[in-house]
């Protein structure tokens, strides 16, 4: 049934050229959309229904199977809106029983790393999405409530006992460019108690990638946003005199 989603079976696509392609999760309404999104990603797609519900997040380390250590977050803004990826986002306290059932999965896949699985709470049932073996982006957030995934993972793989603990619910987290696009959409839809929501400033928030002392990121992010600007741009037709 339509509106559906269509994912890229793989996030990255090596071009022709060498250069790599970032392919996007795009939100379609009828099969003439469905087949031109397909078309576009390379190695095929995967289709999902469409649902609206609220976005919660398991991550964590595994080694062998085993689940070592697990954060639980749940999303306060995505950016995009239709289907786009966290832009700010809290901790919240440990779901036993969806960490159990999550812990099996890592245990058929014998998965050693780090990982994030994305739920949807749809009807209060959560419903698997997405399952990224790798870091991800609102990693920063384990690491100020208290657990160093990173770390961890590091111990295990020079074979030593990794420094675990438990984390801190309610720490706040937020990707300061995709959240002031969510924001000005929200705006732009009339839900003006979420932009309002999203402009109170909220001490301790930590940011996702920006930091004075390694800038590199954040100056990395700037010139791919010019670099997108002025492709843009530079595709626009001329009108002529």
């Amino acid at each position: 049934d339509f509106p559906a989603v269509v994912k890229p079976v793989r996030s990255e696509h090596i071009e022709s050229d060498g250069r790599l392609r970032h392919l996007d999760v795009r939100l379609v309404t009828d099969e003439t959309e469905l087949s031109a999104a397909v078309a576009r990603m390379p190695g095929g797609a995967l289709v999902q229904p469409y649902l609206r519900a609220p976005i919660r997040t398991v991550n964590g380390v595994a080694w062998r199977g085993e689940l070592v250590a697990c954060v639980h977050q749940r999303a306060d803004r995505i950016w995009r809106p239709d289907c786009g990826v966290l832009s700010a986002a809290h901790t919240v306290p440990r779901d036993i029983e969806l960490e159990s059932r999550g812990g099996r999965l890592l245990a058929d896949l014998r998965w050693s790393g780090m990982f994030n699985m994305q739920f949807l709470e749809h009807d209060g049932e959560p419903l698997l999405i997405d399952l990224n073996p790798r870091p991800y982006q609102s990693l920063a957030l384990a690491i100020a409530a208290g657990v160093n995934l990173p770390a961890i993972w590091v111990d295990l793989l020079l074979g030593r006992p990794p420094r675990l603990g438990s984390y801190r619910a309610g720490v706040r987290w937020r990707h300061l460019r995709d959240d002031l696009l969510a924001i000005i959409a929200a705006a732009r839809s009339a839900d003006r108690r979420a932009a309002a929501r999203g402009i109170l400033p909220r001490p301790g928030t930590v940011p996702a990638v920006f930091s004075i002392r390694d800038p590199e990121p954040t100056v990395s992010i700037v010139k791919q946003d010019l670099g997108r600007l002025m492709r843009r741009v530079a595709k626009r037709p001329v009108d002529k005199p």
